[in-house]
């Protein structure tokens, strides 16, 4: 997902993780997801670090378990009835490699082709303050270097007509996923939103290009929420990102093997974890204060050097 030398990094890496060390270590436990103490049995894990996301959803079976849920149904991207029925992760590939530098801290991206045809999935969180703009503009670029075919010559009725102009048609609809921990939007929205361009008289949808899927964790009230929108599957996976709760046995069965994952992680690769999530917090920063600052070139290529480094998952 991310191109790197490690060479030239190695040295920056070290600075960088040995000057956020201290600050790494001091973080109290309501303001970490880290546990101080690697050897002790209540470590903690946080769900949604770039590290165990990404780890949880390079399994195929959780993936599309968690797309079906959160895809398809009524007033959702796709109709009830709806199936997945091919499967394509797209690691390094055109979306990745076309994006600006600074648009490429997405977790995946993936091609699912469906009764309706082809579509390209973006998984993505961590939003910023500008977050909604950069998606839409992203989203865009990524739409228009797809790699589209000349339409050719086509006969009909015994007569040949030549078409120097691309086969348009054949772009894929591109849908981002998002998941939020914090609010985006105000109240009224509900804690999983589902934005498409519609025309306003009729509300239907005649075009389809770009589709958004905004997962506001923060909103989702466990005890409270709408169970005419949001199945039971679904909420195990709203649940389990939301509470961070492995020591629970859902009854969505691949809620349960991302439980398994993260409960390996926490016994056997913990200070790979941390370590990590240590790395990821420098890296984060580095490019906080380089896009504060403007100085975005040098800094922002090695935070995501060090992301890169860090965030290969077996």
């Amino acid at each position: 997902m991310f191109s790197y030398s490690y060479s030239t990094t190695k040295e920056k890496f070290n600075n960088l993780t040995n000057t956020h060390r201290q600050n790494f270590s001091t973080l109290n436990k309501t303001q970490s997801y880290f546990y101080s103490n690697v050897t002790g049995m209540d470590r903690e894990i946080d769900i949604t670090s770039d590290y165990i996301f990404k780890g949880i959803f390079s399994d195929e079976s959780r993936t599309r378990d968690f797309l079906e849920n959160i895809l398809i149904g009524d007033n959702k991207i796709f109709p009830e009835g709806t199936k997945i029925q091919e499967m394509e992760y797209l690691k390094n590939e055109y979306i990745q490699s076309k994006l600006p530098e600074e648009a490429k801290k997405i977790i995946f991206d993936l091609q699912i082709k469906t009764q309706q045809g082809i579509f390209i999935i973006e998984m993505q969180k961590n939003a910023t303050p500008d977050y909604l703009k950069r998606v839409e503009f992203y989203n865009a670029i990524a739409y228009s270097n797809q790699d589209i075919k000349d339409k050719g010559d086509v006969t009909k009725n015994g007569k040949t007509t030549k078409y120097p102009m691309k086969d348009y048609e054949s772009a894929h609809p591109i849908i981002t996923i998002s998941v939020i921990k914090d609010k985006l939007f105000d109240d009224k929205v509900p804690c999983v939103s589902y934005h498409t361009n519609t025309e306003k008289e009729t509300g239907k949808q005649y075009m389809n290009a770009f589709s958004y899927v905004f997962i506001e964790l923060d909103k989702f009230d466990v005890n409270n929420y709408n169970k005419s929108i949001i199945s039971d599957n679904e909420k195990d996976w709203l649940t389990f990102m939301k509470t961070q709760d492995i020591n629970k046995t859902y009854k969505n069965e691949q809620v349960n093997s991302a439980v398994k994952y993260v409960d390996n992680i926490k016994t056997n690769k913990y200070e790979e974890y941390l370590r990590h999530q240590m790395s990821e917090m420098a890296a984060m920063k580095e490019i906080e204060s380089a896009e504060q600052k403007g100085r975005k070139d040098e800094k922002i290529e090695i935070a995501r050097n060090l992301l890169s480094m860090e965030l290969d998952v077996d």
